[in-house]
């Protein structure tokens, strides 16, 4: 983790890579977590017919990557953004063949939104409970050469869906460093709100 987040850093300040940000949204059904995906079309420009979170680049519009990561679930779904609650923000995740530092944003609703898929990007919509991804049956790594450089790649296989590459990498961090029983039942009790970090120094005093 911690050398990916230089590899982002410094890809960023050499300017050879784009912003992004994705919003994991989860949603309460028969009371317990689910968590929707998304399948790209075989008409976007980049990760055709992988299976991500809603999400895309930063619009010089947006004011933050939150904004970008709602905006982006707007247009890609039709999820209206003032129905959504982020609770959490994760650590970028480099993607080394498309060139993306993406941010991903956790956000709640209390029920599944009503969707209406943009036909360009989306080519399904996919309902996945947690503790579905939980299971370690499903879940496998593997060991890849990036440039002289070994790294792990993770994939989940859920049915016929497989999540894999920087998805994968989200979703591992989100349940491994994030999610928990406790910390979901705070989420739907109103008790989580993300704050995010800010790089403005604190005034002496």
């Amino acid at each position: 983790m911690e050398a990916e987040r230089a590899r982002a850093a410094k890809s960023v300040e050499g300017g050879k890579q784009k912003k992004a940000a994705v919003a994991l949204i989860l949603y309460e059904r028969d009371g317990e977590p689910w968590v929707l995906f998304t399948r790209r079309t075989e008409r976007v420009a980049d990760h055709k017919g992988q299976i991500c979170f809603p999400g895309g680049s930063q619009d010089p519009a947006d004011a933050s990557l939150v904004d970008t990561a709602l905006r982006e679930a707007w247009e890609e779904l039709g999820i209206d953004p003032s129905r959504l609650r982020v609770v959490a923000g994760l650590e970028p995740v480099f993607t080394v063949v498309t060139r993306y530092v993406i941010a991903p944003f956790v956000a709640y609703t209390p029920r599944r939104p009503e969707i209406r898929p943009d036909a360009f990007e989306v080519a399904e919509v996919i309902d996945v409970p947690i503790a579905a991804l939980l299971d370690p049956a499903i879940q496998r790594v593997e060991v890849w050469d990036s440039h002289g450089v070994p790294r792990n790649v993770y994939f989940y296989q859920y049915g016929e869906h497989n999540v894999w590459g920087a998805t994968a990498r989200i979703l591992k961090q989100f349940l491994d460093r994030c999610y928990t029983p406790e910390w979901w039942r705070a989420v739907v009790r109103g008790e989580v709100e993300y704050h995010p970090p800010t790089d403005v120094p604190p005034t002496p005093v």
